[in-house]
């Protein structure tokens, strides 16, 4: 029976097309593996070499249609097929490398080299629409736009070229009606493994999407903000009753349950840490490490809303910086990795905002199809997906002049790159590019105000 099968699937013209490329891709291997002996590359050694080499010869200026250079392209590639290694890091060094060398290049690579110059991270926002209304978020009812299913295929190029594919939005991406469909749509174009990255409130996790996700999760960040029932109701705001902190910490577990190891490994617990829910980091490093959750990341509240900027960690500095010290001893001794930035610190980024890499390595389409190259750019965007197409955004005028430089207004205030320790780390570009006047009333946003408004009428005279 087996064997009549067998017969019966090589007929079909789908499976006759991956049986030929997997044929192709192995052949290539095997010529690659006796050129890359050449280079003094051990086969055991192909993953973590082979990108750094396939860089250094889109440097050195050489031929990018040379022998060497193809078959490195084809190594590296397979090289990001492997678990275990950053892909999306990988992906974006090698598109970058090619940029450097030449910025029309990277508009019209050789045929083996265009992958690596899409981006590596399509963040695709599916909807606006949330069962929580936490304080916190951008969005001001919780009750906004869905993607309209039918546009997806334009994003086709875009889900194909990837590494990571992440379904987010300023909603609840699990609340969207058809986030199965979209999740065997990415799926069918792209067969990276660990592909798809998810930002969630948790509240929606299940068996049956522990089932439907197990072996394909990239990262799965829960937005949990707390570490017991009373601030987490008060963080969170659910308008259905039935979403208690119980409830959502049940249904993480039965999740968990259906999931591979290599999944659990890559779910962190988040906390959008304010002057309401920070003591009780310590509790959630605990509760992660009952959870076998691996990682925790704090966030500091970036105030978009000018009625909740005393809820910002700028005015207990210390005593925050205290908590994340007992924090980090907690997670010490129970394995959990707590990644969270304290005050008074030398941060070697600050600063830095050229080296930034956002613009070689993401594209976040919003629900309308605006785009922006990352989570901080205030109200600046760069064109529309769903209008333009992928490469009509992310290879326009546009992105190429912030690869060459982070000049954009919000770059400038971008918390990332500015001193923790700054209030402009506090305050979100939105909040910033509004200029609202009872802003510059604040004590410590004068200078701000005042900084950012030149910057941003320096911009607008170039």
């Amino acid at each position: 029976m087996k064997t009549i099968l067998k017969k019966a699937l090589i007929k079909v013209p789908a499976v006759q097309r991956y049986l030929a490329e997997k044929n192709r891709l192995s052949a290539a291997l095997t010529v690659a593996e006796a050129r890359l002996a050449e280079f003094g590359v051990a086969r055991n050694g192909w993953w973590s070499e082979t990108p750094a080499l396939l860089i250094e010869q889109i440097s050195s200026g050489n031929d990018l249609n040379s022998g060497d250079v193809r078959t490195l392209a084809v190594v590296a590639e397979h090289a990001l097929q492997q678990t275990g290694r950053d892909p999306v890091a990988m992906h974006r060094d090698i598109g970058r490398a090619i940029f450097d060398r030449d910025p029309a290049l990277y508009l019209a690579p050789p045929p083996h080299l265009k992958r690596f110059t899409y981006p590596a991270y399509l963040s695709v926002h599916l909807n606006e629409h949330c069962n929580a209304a936490c304080f916190f978020c951008r969005d001001n009812d919780f009750k906004g736009r869905l993607l309209d299913f039918e546009q997806l295929h334009k994003l086709d190029s875009g889900f194909r070229m990837a590494r990571v594919i992440e379904l987010t939005g300023w909603g609840e991406p699990f609340f969207y009606p058809k986030l199965d469909q979209v999740v065997d749509k990415v799926l069918a174009l792209n067969s990276s493994p660990h592909l798809l990255s998810f930002t969630t409130n948790g509240s929606m996790l299940s068996t049956a999407w522990g089932k439907k996700l197990s072996g394909k999760i990239h990262r799965l960040c829960i937005s949990i903000n707390a570490a017991s029932a009373p601030t987490y109701e008060t963080q969170m705001r659910y308008k259905n009753a039935r979403f208690t902190f119980g409830y959502v910490v049940d249904h993480i577990r039965e999740f968990m349950a259906e999931i591979t190891p290599a999944d659990v490994a890559r779910i962190a617990f988040h906390m959008v840490a304010n002057t309401d829910n920070f003591r009780e980091i310590p509790d959630l490093v605990r509760l992660a490490a009952e959870m076998k959750i691996p990682t925790v990341t704090i966030g500091n509240y970036v105030c978009a809303d000018e009625r909740y900027i005393d809820k910002s960690l700028i005015g207990v500095k210390q005593e925050y910086n205290d908590v994340i010290s007992r924090s980090s001893e907690i997670a010490l001794e129970n394995g959990v990795e707590l990644s969270a930035r304290k005050f008074f610190t030398n941060e070697t980024t600050v600063n830095a905002q050229d080296s930034c890499l956002a613009p070689f390595e993401r594209l976040y389409a919003e629900v309308p199809g605006d785009v922006a190259p990352c989570c901080f750019m205030g109200w600046h965007r760069m064109g529309n997906v769903y209008e333009a197409g992928v490469e009509g955004v992310w290879f326009s005028q546009q992105m190429q002049a912030l690869r060459k430089s982070r000049h954009l207004p919000a770059c400038t205030t971008c918390t990332l790159y500015n001193p923790f320790d700054d209030d402009i780390s506090h305050l979100s570009s939105y909040l910033i590019e509004l200029g609202a006047k009872k802003l510059t009333e604040i004590k410590g946003t004068k200078r701000i105000m005042t900084d950012m408004q030149a910057t941003m009428a320096k911009s607008a005279g170039e």
